[in-house]
């Protein structure tokens, strides 16, 4: 309707009465235009729905559908933004009876766009990548638990060809000792895992990252018989246990750093400080060796690389789990 036009010709519309001798209710186009003011994007679904101003953001935090209802008219309006974060991977335990601390889980791949335009309404599928297991620290004569990636987290637009699907890739899982001499080495992912300290100079070679996702984790640095941190979406992970930092995202309103990677362990060989690395953007924090049995897990809802476990000559520890994915979307609704 024309009131819900503002001005014509520079002129506030409610002081104008007619226009070439006709008034406003018998007006249905103006140059061609018809009066029928903005639309917005409308849609439901998510495990949580906010507004910050004149957005409505949906947070998915597990599966389930973007059920849109109607699309903007164009410019900002049919623009949605998104954040897709795939789960971290598993940090790296440890096996009593050696110095291999475990590295830090890489980060779940992370992907954002602030210009995506849906091509069409219905339910669009959402599915949540789930953290990656930690490796389970044993004694000497038992097999270890491995550690595992992180899981993809997928968001299905509706829209056709490859723009129409967007898959952030799960984490990589990190180097561990899974023997007494022998260890399980880092895996790629949306980050790579971080390599396993060890008491040789042979330690673990970081995993790759996936490229406009995340970066690389750590290649131990042969100083420390430390684990080397999981790579992040900021930056890859350091030989000496920090893991690589994590990417800032306005999306809901509020700055918040998502995709770290984990940190990796640090042992109590020699004059060593055993204190595992540092991490953030939900990624877990490397672990002492003394401290406890499992080092932290990444956050949920942030993707970050599980913790690696620093180890030492008496007791098996654990490495923590990748932090669940998220996906979040983003619209003008009035």
């Amino acid at each position: 309707m024309a009131n819900q036009v503002t001005k014509v010709n520079g002129v506030v519309i409610n002081s104008v009465a007619k226009l070439s001798g006709k008034t406003d209710s018998n007006i249905t186009k103006l140059s061609g235009r018809e009066f029928t003011g903005e639309t917005f994007t409308a849609a439901s679904g998510g495990n949580s729905t906010a507004t910050d101003g004149d957005y409505k953001v949906h947070t998915f935090t597990a599966a389930g559908n973007l059920n849109v209802s109607a699309i903007g008219s164009g410019g900002s309006n049919a623009d949605i933004q998104y954040l897709v974060i795939a789960g971290g991977g598993g940090g790296g335990g440890t096996r009593a009876g050696n110095y291999a601390s475990g590295g830090g889980g890489g980060a779940g791949g992370m992907l954002e766009a602030s210009d995506y335009t849906l091509l069409g309404t219905g339910n669009h599928g959402i599915t949540i990548g789930s953290g990656g297991n930690g490796s389970a620290g044993s004694y000497p004569g038992a097999t270890g638990t491995n550690a595992s990636n992180g899981g993809d987290s997928v968001w299905n637009s509706g829209n056709t060809g490859s723009a129409g699907t967007v898959t952030a890739t799960g984490g990589g899982n990190a180097g561990g000792a899974n023997g007494r001499y022998t260890r399980q080495n880092a895996s790629s992912g949306g980050s790579g895992g971080g390599g396993n300290g060890e008491g040789h100079s042979d330690g673990g070679t970081g995993g790759s990252g996936t490229g406009g996702q995340g970066n690389a984790g750590g290649t131990r640095d042969n100083s420390y018989f430390c684990g080397s941190g999981g790579g992040g979406k900021g930056g890859a992970g350091s030989g000496h246990a920090t893991g690589g930092s994590g990417s800032a995202s306005s999306i809901t309103g509020s700055s918040v750093t998502y995709a770290g990677g984990g940190g990796g362990g640090e042992s109590n060989y020699s004059s060593h400080d055993g204190q595992g690395g540092s991490a953030d953007g939900g990624g877990g924090a490397g672990n002492a060796w003394d401290s406890t049995s499992t080092a932290p897990s990444g956050t949920d809802g942030k993707g970050g690389g599980g913790g690696g476990k620093g180890a030492n000559t008496q007791w098996p520890y654990s490495g923590g789990s990748g932090g669940d994915g998220v996906v979040i979307i983003r619209y003008k609704f009035q």
